[in-house]
């Protein structure tokens, strides 16, 4: 599923914007977080979808050092093998 999917009432501003991109860098920039979040989704928290729309900045940064730590090819636990009650508790980024 997409990062910018997400239709929340509650949702920032900036988030919003991104949503409807309706300008050159909009896009270019919505194009750019959906091409982190492929790369992200398997170490996100199930919520974080829901949290990037209200907390966009926040949730950015989580996404981007997690992207960087693979690229510099350290080793990232999936979300998936964290047991199941640790997995919304603690770090966000398992390394």
């Amino acid at each position: 599923m997409a990062l910018f999917d997400i239709h929340n009432p509650d949702a920032h501003p900036d988030y919003t914007k991104l949503r409807t991109a309706e300008f050159p860098i909009e896009k270019e920039i919505k194009a750019g977080l959906e091409a982190l979040w492929t790369r992200y989704e398997p170490y996100a928290d199930a919520n974080f979808r829901q949290e990037f729309s209200r907390q966009p900045d926040n949730r950015f940064w989580e996404m981007y050092l997690t992207v960087r730590l693979l690229d510099a090819d350290k080793k990232v636990r999936l979300k998936a093998g964290v047991v199941r009650a640790a997995r919304d508790f603690g770090p966000d980024i398992c390394i």
